[in-house]
């Protein structure tokens, strides 16, 4: 099995669905549609898009279980881990709670994962049925996976690039809505290929996921503004 196939392993374009374009000198990402995001308890995600990018199975949504399960089974290990805050938390600080030292943090906040030179980063956001992936993120050094290799896989599964560039520090972005430019592609769902001198990387990201927290946010204190 070649070493791109791993990152998606079973995931087809579902509609050319790709947060946040990294300018400079990494801007990647990459993914696959086809993956629902887990259920956030009795409130549900009323709102939430279902389909869901991947890097190794890793997809957009997953809880960290999920998330866990699906990086054994593609080979990766756990790295490192950072607690975050889980959701109880998170409203509590939205509605303007003062800190409190010393309570512990039950959520979780990021994780790496390793397989041979191959590392994925995963970053969590509060949700009320737990931690879920909300920007994953793919590395390998040039002699596992070139620039090239990547871009025509991506190119078959989603079709032309949407904006790049292949002069200097290449990077190619297929973008989930038709956007005017690579900047106004980062308010939605896209996926970003790019090349450093370090590698090849690949990152997902989704602004709707936060949008959608903020919602529960609301919707859960019931507050409304007075101004």
């Amino acid at each position: 099995m070649s070493n791109w196939t791993i990152l998606a392993k079973g995931c087809d374009l579902q509609g050319g669905h790709a947060r946040r374009l990294l300018l400079g000198t990494v801007i990647a990402l990459a993914a696959c549609v086809g993956a629902t995001a887990p259920s956030a308890g009795k409130e549900g995600t009323k709102g939430q898009v279902t389909a869901r990018y991947a890097v190794a199975g890793i997809a957009l949504g997953l809880s960290s279980s999920q998330v866990a399960a699906a990086a054994s089974k593609a080979g990766y290990q756990l790295l490192h881990e950072t607690k975050g805050d889980d959701w109880a938390e998170a409203l509590r600080s939205a509605t303007g709670a003062p800190f409190e030292f010393g309570r512990p943090n039950k959520g979780i906040r990021d994780q790496e994962y390793r397989r041979g030179g191959e590392r994925i980063s995963v970053n969590y956001l509060p949700m009320p049925g737990g931690s879920i992936a909300t920007l994953i993120g793919y590395s390998a050094p040039l002699e596992v996976l070139s620039f090239e290799q990547a871009e025509a896989e991506l190119t078959r599964r989603y079709g032309r690039r949407s904006f790049g560039q292949a002069a200097g520090a290449p990077w190619s972005m297929w973008c989930a809505k038709q956007a005017k430019d690579a900047r106004d592609c980062l308010n939605y769902a896209r996926i970003t290929l790019s090349e450093s001198n370090d590698g090849v990387s690949i990152y997902t990201d989704d602004p709707g996921l936060k949008a959608e927290q903020i919602r529960l946010f609301r919707q859960h204190t019931g507050a409304k503004a007075s101004f």
